[in-house]
């Protein structure tokens, strides 16, 4: 126990010595702001812990990484501790494949070549995808990166949660009936006609269920430490 809080205290003393002594005029470009030009910049910092999740951490940059990845880093109803929540999830989970790594993700599964020539083309072409993410603190790996860890973890979540969904008759019927304003009192024509519409959404209904419940679990057994003042100054700072 006192060595665990040994490693705390030094965690945060180290958190604390980075926000103090990294500076912007060590980067090659202008600002590392968390949002757009038009809302407050943050040029005294260049990077800065915001949260630990069991041995990794999330920083500034992984918040940046998380707004590109999204299309979210030049809007301005960006709620920050929602992006560190999906932050913390992808974590956990990534952490949890990375323990029990199922043999179907493969190498030619989790390629992302596909992924990064439309998500180029979403920014207007390689000049101006370069000249966003190097303004924000960021470079083509580290995104390549993220987009490939996120496929990882959408085919974990498929093949350990999604795909195991199963949907009996009578369930897809009180659905039809309780969700969807159905009938089948004399009638099953709309029940069959809007059958794989049912389905879907049944499926949709257990699949968050099933993903909440995981979360919820992993996040029980973890080690998550939030720097609520970090996050604090950011919310700040993002509604100036």
């Amino acid at each position: 126990m006192l060595f665990n809080k040994k490693i705390f205290i030094l965690i945060s003393l180290a958190c604390c010595l980075t926000c103090a002594l990294i500076k912007a005029e060590t980067l090659s470009y202008e600002n590392t702001d968390i949002r757009s030009d038009n809302l407050s910049e943050i040029p005294e910092l260049i990077d800065c812990i915001v949260a630990t999740v069991n041995d990794d951490i999330i920083t500034f940059r992984n918040i940046n990484l998380e707004l590109i990845i999204e299309g979210k880093v030049e809007k301005n109803d960006v709620n920050i501790e929602e992006i560190i929540d999906r932050i913390i999830e992808d974590m956990l989970i990534y952490q949890e494949l990375s323990n029990y790594p199922p043999t179907f993700l493969t190498d030619k599964k989790t390629t992302v070549d596909e992924e990064m020539t439309s998500f180029i083309k979403l920014y207007g072409g390689e000049n101006a995808y370069k000249q966003l993410i190097y303004k924000y603190g960021l470079n083509p790996e580290a995104v390549s990166f993220n987009l490939r860890r996120k496929k990882i973890i959408f085919l974990y979540l498929n093949y350990k949660l999604y795909a195991s969904v199963f949907n009996s008759m009578e369930e897809l019927r009180e659905y039809y009936v309780d969700q969807m304003n159905g009938t089948l009192d004399n009638s099953t024509e709309d029940f069959y006609h809007r059958f794989n519409e049912i389905k879907e959404k049944l499926t949709a209904q257990k699949s968050r269920k099933a993903y909440q419940e995981l979360i919820t679990l992993l996040k029980n057994n973890a080690r998550i430490v939030l720097h609520q003042e970090i996050i604090t100054y950011l919310k700040n700072r993002a509604l100036q």
